[in-house]
């Protein structure tokens, strides 16, 4: 039985009698360290009302109707309390619209939420201004928080789009 060699060592010999030369595609030395983990952009830390959550699925299982009527409204109230202090404190600058805006893009204030309270001063001024050059609250509210409060990025963004 003849010796055969491996198919690539025979290419390996052809090609050396070409002068062609080898290099490695691959270092085999110890490999990059990967890249640093980076929090997830936007997060937030909003706290769900787990026992809104339970109560409506317990009336959903009890085949009871769901008043969204009053969970809207009580959802509303909660907000409303979050609201107070900082409506109280910036009434020039906060109102409940822009702030309703500024807790769906920023979480509500108070609770684990850790963002700072002049963040919500700067998106309800913001917002004003923004509200004043003829934009639409979702569209501003959107900016705002991708260009992190940044008047100027957010309105060359809407202005761009």
């Amino acid at each position: 039985m003849a010796h055969m060699e491996h198919p690539d060592s025979q290419s390996r010999a052809m090609l050396s009698k070409m002068n062609i030369g080898f290099a490695p595609a691959w270092d085999a030395g110890i490999p990059a360290a990967p890249p640093p983990v980076k929090p997830a952009p936007n997060q937030t830390s909003f706290a769900f009302d787990y026992q809104m959550e339970k109560d409506v699925v317990k009336r959903a299982e009890d085949g009871m109707p769901i008043d969204t009527q009053a969970l809207a409204s009580r959802a509303m109230e909660e907000e409303r309390k979050l609201m107070a202090p900082l409506l109280r404190r910036y009434p020039d600058v906060c109102t409940e619209h822009s702030l309703a805006f500024a807790f769906a893009a920023f979480g509500p204030a108070g609770g684990s939420n850790k963002t700072p309270e002049n963040t919500y001063v700067e998106f309800c001024r913001n917002f004003a201004k923004m509200k004043e050059l003829g934009f639409e609250d979702q569209r501003i509210t959107g900016a705002l928080k991708v260009n992190a409060n940044d008047l100027q990025r957010a309105c060359n963004q809407l202005y761009d789009s």
